[in-house]
């Protein structure tokens, strides 16, 4: 037995969209696919003690804008008082506006990447259970604020900064049974990480 999924989403119109990216960046399309192979109930399969074998793979994308500012991609600006004149009686007080913080006009979304392919054994009418789970995460243009020296003199703008992997392998065995009227399951897992800085984007 053969099973697909495919799901196809993209981003809603939404305020904080809406005001986060330009206009000709504001939208994404994120699909995803899975799919899984249950080869044990297959007529040419007939292994006795196997129970269960099913094969699974899956793919798919996540986008994130969400970077706690509502204007990143505009310089900002703040009041400010100012004082005019030499002596202390003819001073004047002016309020005025000026630039705090930077902005970023090619700010674009952030993008997860996931890709896992798995598999599902039983044995023994499935009383002995085995699964492993093999993943690869990339997540790209991720978004944090930049860094930059006290000289500039104004705030740091956001910006896709770098792009993280993560992969590894998880694992697990479980045995279930009963002793006459008690019944009992006994299982462990483990799993293998590997997380990597693939690239960090430089600031001049």
């Amino acid at each position: 037995m053969i099973t697909l999924v495919a799901i196809y989403s993209h981003s809603t119109y939404v305020p904080m969209v809406h005001l986060v990216l330009e206009k000709d960046k504001r939208w994404g399309v994120f699909p995803s696919f899975s799919g899984a192979w249950r080869i044990s109930e297959e007529k040419f399969f007939n292994v006795k003690p196997v129970s269960n074998l099913k094969l699974r793979a899956s793919w798919g994308q996540l986008g994130n804008q969400s970077i706690g500012s509502w204007y990143p991609t505009i310089a900002s600006v703040s009041k400010e008082n100012v004082v005019f004149g030499t002596a202390a009686d003819n001073q004047i007080l002016y309020a005025g506006y000026t630039q705090s913080k930077l902005g970023n006009k090619s700010l674009e979304w952030e993008t997860t990447t996931v890709t896992n392919i798995g598999v599902d054994l039983g044995f023994f009418n499935n009383s002995l259970s085995f699964s492993a789970d093999y993943f690869v995460k990339n997540t790209s243009g991720i978004l944090r604020s930049m860094v930059l020296p006290l000289s500039v003199g104004l705030g740091a703008p956001n910006m896709n900064y770098a792009e993280v992997q993560n992969r590894g392998l998880d694992l697990e065995i479980s045995y279930k049974g009963n002793i006459r009227d008690l019944h009992y399951s006994v299982g462990a897992n483990v799993s293998f990480l590997h997380n990597e800085i693939k690239k960090v984007k430089q600031w001049y």
